[in-house]
């Protein structure tokens, strides 16, 4: 399988205050580090065009970084589909040619996530579902940022969204890298399920979570 070098393991830590870690911008060898070594792990080579634009997108915009991890994690994904299917151009290279067919560093998320969301386009109580199961996820920012939060499963049963529903919605997210899910221990389960944003990224960069949010901000409904 394709791992991802955690970025905690090439970032600048600078100095902890609280609950706040400042970060500084990466240096081209920790860049270098982080777009090549993840590839070089599974016998894959990053090209250096790619790699080149890799670079470009995120000293221009440093708060994209945390989309690297998912644009590197499509790309491959991207290459083993081809790979398994056979396709005669595919080398042990990672290219350009895929970094456009997933959308970029800025688009792989969005795309992704509106894929999955229309794929529950034949029921409006689905998509519904998709809407909320989000907007549960996020903590409004109070002249802060908006913030990911964790939301027990079982707060999000309804009678509109019974458990049969919500497991399926909560399946195909998590197929498709967009939330997580793990147990956690509590006075009243000792197994309750937990759900989480997978990359809180998704909240600056998903233009239809942004809608959602500003219209809850705003008090106006979201549909």
């Amino acid at each position: 399988d394709f791992s991802v070098l955690s970025l905690g393991t090439v970032l600048n830590l600078g100095v902890t205050t609280d609950c706040r870690v400042d970060v500084t911008p990466l240096t081209d060898s920790e860049l270098d580090e982080v777009i090549n070594k993840p590839a070089m792990m599974v016998g894959l080579q990053i090209a250096q065009y790619l790699q080149n634009r890799l670079k470009e997108h995120i000293k221009a915009a440093p708060g994209s970084l945390p989309l690297l991890e998912y644009a590197l994690t499509e790309i491959w994904r991207d290459w083993h589909t081809r790979y398994k299917l056979g396709t005669a151009d595919v080398s042990n290279q990672l290219t350009f040619e895929s970094y456009d067919r997933i959308g970029g560093v800025a688009g792989a998320l969005e795309n992704q996530a509106n894929a999955v969301y229309e794929s529950f386009a034949e029921s409006t109580v689905k998509q519904g579902l998709v809407q909320r199961i989000f907007l549960e996820l996020v903590q409004l920012g109070e002249d802060t940022e908006d913030t990911r939060r964790q939301v027990l499963k079982r707060e999000l049963i309804s009678e509109i969204h019974p458990e049969d529903m919500l497991d399926e919605v909560l399946r195909k997210l998590v197929e498709s890298r967009l939330v997580v899910i793990d147990e956690i221990f509590t006075a009243n389960d000792p197994n309750a399920v937990v759900i989480e944003l997978a990359h809180e990224a998704a909240i600056r960069h998903w233009q239809q979570l942004r809608y959602w949010l500003n219209k809850t901000r705003q008090g106006l409904p979201s549909i």
